[in-house]
C-alpha cells in the first residue's frame, strides 16, 4: 500500500444551538410526545445526540469525491437511505415522497398548519429578500407561549417546524428557511416522507465542501455522526470524547473486520438500488441534485459483494443550483422518482469476495488515505452479532411504547 497521503483540509462542523428547543420538548407531556412521534417520526431523540466534533472532521477527510461514498484501507461506506430512515422513521409514518423542492409555502397555508394566527405570521414571514423564512426567536418564543397554555398540538408543530429549520435543514443560524418551511408543510398536511431529500442535502454539502476543500457543516451532523457510530460500536454512548488526532487515527486504522456492519432492524427484505432509467439512486436536496451508489453499500444492508461496480453504477450525477442550468437532466430525476426499483439481493451475508476487495485495494492504492497511520494504534473489534438499532445508536433513548403502537 502507498506510503503517501491525502493532503488534509480544513472543514469546520458549526453545531445548532438546540438548548431552546430542548426546552420545549421537556415541557411536552407523554401523551403529546407520543403525537408528535405518530407525525414526524423520531426526529426528537436528535436532540439527545452528543457530536464529538473531532470525529466529523476526521471523517470528511475520507470522502471519496468521485464515488460519493468513503472509503477506507480495505472497504467503503455510503450514506443509504434505509439507514438514514432508520434512524428518522419517516417511512414507518410516511408512505409518499417529498418532491416539492424549490416551492414556498403561502401564509395562509401556513396558519392553517402551524395553528399560529394569520396576524402574526404575515409580520414574521418574509418571502423576498435576501433573509427569507421565520425568525428562529419568533417561533421559539409562540412555542413557549402556546406550551404554558397547553396548547401540545400547536407547541408540537411549532417544534416540529423548528427542527426541519434548525436540525435538519437549515440554510440560516436566525431564521427558519422557506425550503425547510415547504418540507415541514407537506410533512404535516400530506403525510410525505423527506428522508431522500434530507439525505440529498447530507451528499450535497459533503461533496461541494470536499471539492472545495473548505467549508462549514452547520447542520445534519447529528444524523451523520448516529450514522458513523453505528458502524463502528455496540453502544456509541459509551465512546469516551477523542481528540482530533485520536480520531484521525481511529479511522485510519479502521478495515472490514473492526467494524459493525449492519443491524437486525435494518432487514428491509427489498432494498432500492436504482431509480427508472439511473442505475443508481439520484437524489434532490434543497441545494442541489446528487447521487449514490448503492452497490457500494451492499454489505451495510446486509448482503455480499460479489464483484466491483459496472460503471454505470458508480457515474456521477452532480446538479447545482437545483439544476437551473440543466433543465432536461432535473426533468429526468424528477421522474425517475416515481419509479423507484427495489430488489432482494438473497440471504444475509457481509461478504466480500476477492474482485470487489481487489477494485477497493487498488484504488486506496491510487488515491492515498488521509492522515499517517500510527503502527502501534489497534482498531477496536466489536461484536459483530446482529445488533440492534437501539444498541447501535446508543444516543436514542427511544420510547418504545410509542413506536411499538405505531408499527402494530
Amino acid at each position: 500500500m502507498s506510503s503517501e497521503k491525502k493532503q488534509i483540509f480544513r472543514i469546520t462542523v458549526s453545531l445548532p444551538d438546540v438548548k431552546k428547543l430542548k426546552i420545549i420538548k421537556e415541557k411536552l407531556p407523554s401523551k403529546a410526545l407520543e403525537k408528535f412521534a405518530d407525525s414526524y417520526g423520531d426526529i426528537l431523540d436528535l436532540l439527545r445526540v452528543k457530536v464529538q466534533e473531532e470525529a466529523i472532521t476526521a471523517l470528511v477527510q475520507f470522502y471519496d469525491i468521485p464515488l460519493r461514498c468513503f472509503t477506507f484501507q480495505d472497504f467503503q461506506l455510503a450514506l443509504t437511505l434505509e439507514e438514514v430512515d432508520r434512524i428518522l422513521e419517516f417511512s414507518m409514518i410516511k408512505k409518499e415522497t417529498y418532491t416539492g423542492i424549490g416551492k414556498k409555502v403561502k401564509v395562509v397555508d401556513l396558519d392553517r398548519a402551524l395553528g399560529i394566527p394569520i396576524t402574526d405570521l404575515i409580520l414574521h414571514y418574509k418571502v423576498e429578500g435576501e433573509v427569507q423564512g421565520i425568525k428562529r426567536s419568533f417561533l421559539e418564543a409562540q412555542a413557549m407561549s402556546y406550551a404554558q397554555k397547553k396548547q401540545w398540538e400547536i407547541t408540537g408543530n411549532i417544534l416540529a417546524l423548528l427542527m426541519f429549520g434548525v436540525v435538519l435543514l437549515p440554510k440560516n443560524v436566525n431564521h427558519v428557511d422557506p425550503a425547510a418551511i415547504h418540507v415541514f408543510y407537506f410533512v404535516k398536511v400530506f403525510g410525505k416522507d423527506t428522508t431522500l431529500t434530507i439525505l440529498a442535502n447530507i451528499y450535497y454539502t459533503l461533496h461541494t465542501c470536499c471539492e472545495k476543500k473548505k467549508g462549514v457543516l452547520f447542520f445534519f451532523v447529528q444524523v451523520l455522526f448516529t450514522w458513523l457510530m453505528s458502524h463502528l460500536h455496540k453502544a456509541s454512548y459509551l465512546v469516551k470524547d477523542l481528540t482530533r488526532h485520536e480520531w484521525a487515527q481511529k479511522l485510519r486504522a479502521l478495515n472490514a473486520d473492526s467494524i459493525v456492519w449492519y443491524s437486525r432492524n435494518l432487514n428491509y427484505e427489498k432494498i432500492v438500488y436504482r431509480f427508472g432509467e439511473y442505475h443508481n439512486v439520484p437524489l434532490i436536496g434543497i441545494n442541489g441534485c446528487i447521487n449514490y451508489n448503492s452497490m457500494l453499500a451492499l454489505r451495510q444492508l446486509g448482503h455480499p459483494m460479489n464483484d466491483k461496480p459496472s460503471e454505470e453504477q458508480i457515474r456521477e450525477l452532480i446538479l447545482h443550483d437545483m439544476g437551473k442550468g440543466e433543465p432536461i437532466e432535473l426533468k429526468k430525476v424528477i421522474h425517475a422518482w416515481n419509479h423507484v426499483l427495489r430488489k432482494d439481493f438473497g440471504p444475509k451475508n457481509v461478504i466480500a469476495r476477492e474482485p470487489c476487495v481487489r477494485w477497493v485495494l487498488e484504488r486506496v492504492e491510487k488515491n492515498p488515505l488521509p492522515f499517517v497511520a500510527d503502527p502501534t494504534y489497534k482498531p477496536d473489534t466489536p461484536d459483530q452479532g446482529l445488533l440492534s438499532v437501539e444498541e447501535i445508536e446508543g444516543h436514542k433513548v427511544a420510547l418504545e411504547a410509542p413506536k411499538e403502537r405505531r408499527r402494530g
